[in-house]
């Protein structure tokens, strides 16, 4: 995705979504996530990203899966997740 075409849907993504996530943290996990995160986006790395436990980590992503504004993928000790398709 070019740069132009990454800066529209982050903000066709914000416009959407603005009221549905309040939490700075996780307008950082999003925002990390639409600038090319490389590898998987976990709830340790969420952990370590945001300086929170695990336990809250896990609840800020589970609250934007919730949301469905992230889908997660896979079980167990291979979860990570991804950013939805936006329309």
């Amino acid at each position: 995705m070019n740069q132009l075409s990454l800066q529209l849907t982050l903000r066709r993504f914000w416009k959407k979504n603005i009221e549905i996530v309040i939490d700075e943290k996780q307008r950082k996990i999003i925002n990390m996530l639409f600038d090319g995160f490389l590898g998987h986006m976990t709830s340790g790395k969420v952990a370590k990203i945001c300086k929170v436990s695990q336990d809250t980590a896990t609840r800020l992503l589970q609250d934007l899966t919730d949301k469905q504004i992230l889908e997660q993928v896979g079980q167990g000790r291979s979860t990570h997740y991804i950013v939805r398709d936006i329309k």
